[in-house]
């Protein structure tokens, strides 16, 4: 007994001394964090144009989420996004290592369990909407897990937020909707059972019309189903395929999935159907794509480090297990809400000394290119790479590429490819497509053919970027 009640004591505090280092390793990452592609710059750029003219056609599943980065970066530049970001990050994993603990796991193992979560969802903690998505699953799994019936009712406005910051909203009601079946199938009979069955099922039903309330109302599950069943995206981007072993978050998560198999087996008789199916679904998403694995971290994962857990069990720790809901949310999160005053405090001050300052990685975006374009405006469209597509409207307010990252039809994906691979027709699609100027990587090799194109100048170019343009426009740019 004595050499326990340390490890309990300890135990309180593992939630944020896990959070505090997701946060510590987010901010050391700050240039990757918001730079990995150009999503981040087209979301601004997105909500900038949302706050001055509203909410309009095309449908944006991650609108809110646009606004909130817009906001912060006009309050605080990339610096702040990156707070906000790293900030969501250690709360989240702080969330996942207090449920651990919550349901009896020993304190060395929740650690464990955590930092596995974390290397996990490592690969997809970047500065963009998705990052929504990672923390209110962390919620989402919390609220599931409650020992009091009464507090799902909160998923109702989780799921109305959640709608309104990304589309990852779609996979947290196929959990919930998983773990309402797996209850109600479950073989209990006692009233307080059914009685949370019920509830269980009217919540569920009603989490499916909160995700309405949004300014696109039932137009946004039809983009998002819409998008679902496209497979463009999947033979486009690298993050919508399946994992590989090239990734080290890739291999270490399909071991994870070789091995749920002999945990199956070995503790079926304490798997719960909801427990069984959300794994299942977390790891079915996952092996479909590899984006999706970091959603894994927080739901399939850390039911994986319960059922383990039961094979070799250990003295729950009754100072964490007893708390109320509202403990629940808030203490994990003490040591980062005092990270986030203490920044908020002496934010002005860092990033005037340049201590947090996020500069944008001239090597990767064409940021001397742009400034040009600026100087010289182009004819026609400006066509670019997918990634610089986003930045274009972000360093140059107003100014639309000829491809927008975040609006598309798998027509205009196809385009791009035919374009940038110079398949049969580029030439062709080039003037239907009102092109006036293309803006490419140097040695790329649209930009090597126009290079050798009487009809283009090459006028421009700097150790990233090569510019193009019409030496005469055809009648229709």
């Amino acid at each position: 007994m004595p050499s326990v009640f340390p490890m309990q004591r300890l135990s309180v505090f593992l939630p944020s001394l896990l959070g505090s280092a997701a946060i510590a390793l987010l901010l050391y990452s700050a240039v990757p964090l918001t730079q990995s592609d150009g999503d981040l710059f087209a979301h601004i750029a997105f909500g900038r144009d949302i706050l001055h003219h509203g909410c309009s056609a095309p449908v944006s599943p991650a609108w809110g989420s646009a606004v909130l980065l817009a906001w912060l970066h006009a309050l605080g530049g990339l610096p702040a996004i990156v707070c906000v970001v790293a900030v969501m990050a250690g709360l989240a994993h702080a969330l996942v290592t207090h449920l651990l603990l919550r349901s009896g796991v020993a304190p060395l193992t929740a650690l464990l369990g955590g930092v596995v979560s974390v290397a996990l969802a490592s690969s997809h903690w970047l500065a963009r909407p998705h990052a929504a998505t990672l923390l209110l699953l962390a919620i989402l799994m919390l609220l599931l897990r409650g020992r009091d019936a009464r507090t799902i009712r909160w998923l109702i406005p989780l799921f109305a937020i959640w709608a309104n910051l990304h589309g990852g909203w779609t996979f947290g009601l196929m959990v919930l909707v998983s773990h309402t079946i797996g209850e109600v199938i479950a073989p209990r009979q006692q009233h307080s059972h059914r009685q949370r069955s019920t509830i269980l099922i009217a919540v569920t039903g009603l989490a499916c019309v909160a995700t309405l309330a949004t300014p696109y109302g039932i137009a946004l599950q039809r983009t998002i189903l819409h998008t679902l069943q496209d497979g463009a995206l999947a033979a486009t981007v690298t993050e919508y395929q399946p994992p590989a072993l090239t990734s080290p978050v890739d291999v270490l998560f399909l071991l994870i999935a070789l091995g749920a198999l002999p945990i199956l087996i070995a503790t079926r008789a304490a798997w719960s159907p909801s427990t069984t199916l959300i794994v299942l679904l977390s790891i079915v998403v996952s092996l479909r794509a590899s984006r999706n694995i970091a959603l894994f971290a927080f739901t399939g994962w850390p039911l994986l480090v319960m059922q383990a857990a039961r094979r070799h069990p250990t003295p729950s720790v009754p100072s964490v297990g007893n708390l109320t809901i509202t403990q629940t949310v808030w203490w994990p999160g003490g040591l980062v809400a005092a990270g986030v005053l203490l920044l908020g405090a002496q934010g002005g001050q860092l990033w005037q000394r340049e201590m947090l300052a996020v500069p944008i990685d001239a090597t990767r975006f064409p940021v001397a290119a742009v400034d040009a374009l600026q100087q010289a405006p182009p004819p026609g469209h400006v066509l670019t790479t997918w990634a610089w597509s986003g930045y274009v409207p972000y360093a140059w307010r107003g100014h639309q590429a000829w491809f927008d990252p975040l609006h598309f039809t798998p027509e205009r994906m196809q385009q791009l490819g035919t374009l940038l691979t110079l398949r049969a027709g580029w030439r062709g699609l080039l003037d239907r497509a009102a092109i006036g100027t293309v803006l490419m990587p140097r040695r790329s090799a649209l930009a090597l053919a126009l290079a050798d194109d009487h009809a283009w100048d090459c006028w421009y170019h700097d150790r990233t970027a090569t510019i193009c343009r019409r030496r005469s426009a055809p009648d229709h740019l």
